[in-house]
């Protein structure tokens, strides 16, 4: 019998593997159908069993802790986009917003890790301590995943338009707490803040970027 932990990781990983399939029902049935709903089901049952699953073992999974949000991005961000680009089925300055959330936080940690001199642990480390999930975070990715099944459902079609708001609102509100909790962490570490840190950790990122760039093209210049 599989462990708690394996088989939370295979709820997680076969969620992951469902995307891109349900994404093609889903703009081949021309919206919500019958196979784009089931598959719907199965990755909505196996997001809320994964976690009960993993946590009856009592010990750490740090596979399970990165794979769950991304197989939760991949399946909202995704699906917002093809719904609101594709179908017209959710407003397109909402998906917006969740898009912008996304690459605003994510971005400007990248920037402080450029930035910072950090090591990569360390900076882990604080990133993870950040944007550990809280009550707002995880209402605003309720929010999200239960317009989704508004949308898939036309039974609660009556709750559409105030899922819109009460989307944009909690993705908002938790967007700017993740921002103020950045803020905060970039003035406690003095990160940016001293001319001589700022312009001497530039120069390092500098070097990292360049770095990499010239250790792939110099990779596939060997190659060919």
């Amino acid at each position: 019998m599989p462990s708690p932990h394996r088989f939370a990781n295979f709820l997680t990983l076969s969620r992951i593997a469902l995307v891109p399939p349900f994404l093609a029902f889903l703009m081949s049935e021309g919206g919500p159908g019958p196979i784009s709903r089931t598959l719907l089901v199965y990755m909505v049952l196996s997001d809320l069993l994964d976690g009960p699953v993993a946590r009856r073992s009592g010990a750490d999974n740090p596979v399970g802790r990165f794979l769950d949000p991304l197989a939760d991005k991949l399946m909202v961000g995704l699906g917002y986009i093809v719904l609101s680009f594709k179908l017209g089925l959710i407003p397109s300055w909402l998906t917006a917003l969740i898009l912008w959330r996304f690459v605003l936080i994510r971005g400007l940690w990248g920037l402080v890790f450029l930035t910072s001199g950090m090591g990569l642990g360390s900076f882990l480390k604080l990133g993870n301590a950040l944007t550990k999930p809280n009550w707002l975070g995880k209402a605003a990715a309720d929010a999200q995943m239960g317009l989704f099944l508004v949308v898939f459902f036309p039974s609660l079609s009556f709750l559409h338009t105030a899922g819109v708001y009460i989307v944009a609102v909690l993705t908002a509100s938790s967007g700017i707490y993740y921002l103020i909790l950045s803020a905060r962490a970039v003035r406690d570490t003095e990160v940016l803040l001293r001319p001589q840190v700022r312009w001497r950790c530039l120069g390092r990122a500098i070097h990292r970027v360049s770095s990499t760039v010239a250790g792939l093209v110099w990779g596939d210049a060997h190659e060919a």
